[in-house]
């Protein structure tokens, strides 16, 4: 993949980049899993910086530490160099994470979040990440394990988005790869391996109207690709149903959020 378009990259959208920055604190997240490793780092890598959110934490909280972004969106490389010009410890790279312009032994701590969902060599990529980690150094990744597919009870709204989904692997889309990081890191030779599973995603009754909106935005950048599987007015009957259900008082949604750490020996 030397450029994510609809084949390779499901969400591949200008609006996408802003309905995460929307959606997730940046800072919370960097405290909760980040800082131990960052604080003692001196150069820190971002694979799949997107529009850099991530890396104006970083670099606010760390001056003192080197921090490189790569993404293989020329738009979000572009929208991250702006966000950050005014910090003098931060670059961002156009890159693709299965092929990386880095030279081995490069970084203290690497982060990949919300990224290996989404590609289709997965060995190939890690063994990237081990590469350009020091010795010593500590590789994180986060990713999300049934996405789109944990709901109670079940019914016609979500089994046709479940369909749609299986369908959706020759992008390299996984919407299990959550407990699949751990074998992966282990194969890439990391060590010292530590596993973390949060709920994500737990939608209780009726969602509220903010994540409403976020799902609605979601589904309305993926719905191009949905109408490949299914053609157009199938692709919206599958999203209107699903975010109704959403709104239904008597259901429950959710995903785990897998984090895995490992040291590269």
């Amino acid at each position: 993949m030397s450029e994510y378009n609809r084949s390779a990259y499901i969400m591949d959208h200008p609006a996408e980049a802003q309905r995460l920055a929307d959606k997730v604190d940046a800072l919370g997240w960097l405290q909760r899993y980040y800082a131990p490793y960052i604080d003692r780092s001196a150069a820190v890598l971002s694979v799949g910086c997107g529009p850099g959110h991530f890396l104006d934490v970083i670099a606010t909280q760390y001056p003192h530490v080197s921090v490189t972004g790569v993404d293989v969106s020329v738009a979000r490389v572009s929208d991250a160099r702006k966000r950050n010009e005014r910090h003098a410890n931060v670059v961002v790279e156009k890159a693709d994470i299965h092929n990386l312009p880095i030279a081995a032994n490069s970084f203290d701590f690497i982060e990949a979040r919300f990224l290996f969902e989404y590609l289709k060599d997965k060995e190939r990529a890690l063994a990237e990440l081990a590469r350009v980690c020091r010795p010593g150094g500590v590789v994180c990744l986060q990713d999300l394990d049934g996405q789109l597919v944990f709901h109670y009870p079940e019914d016609s709204r979500v089994l046709s988005l479940q369909n749609v989904l299986s369908h959706l692997s020759n992008t390299g889309f996984d919407v299990f790869v959550g407990r699949k990081l751990f074998s992966l890191a282990k194969a890439a030779g990391l060590v010292n391996l530590t596993v973390q599973i949060d709920a994500y995603h737990m939608i209780i009754g009726k969602i509220k109207t903010f994540d409403l909106d976020l799902w609605n935005r979601k589904l309305s950048i993926a719905e191009p690709v949905i109408a490949q599987v299914c053609g157009p007015k199938k692709a919206q009957e599958v999203i209107s149903g699903f975010l109704d259900y959403l709104q239904d008082e008597d259901t429950l949604t959710y995903s785990m959020l897998f984090t895995v750490i490992g040291q590269k020996p």
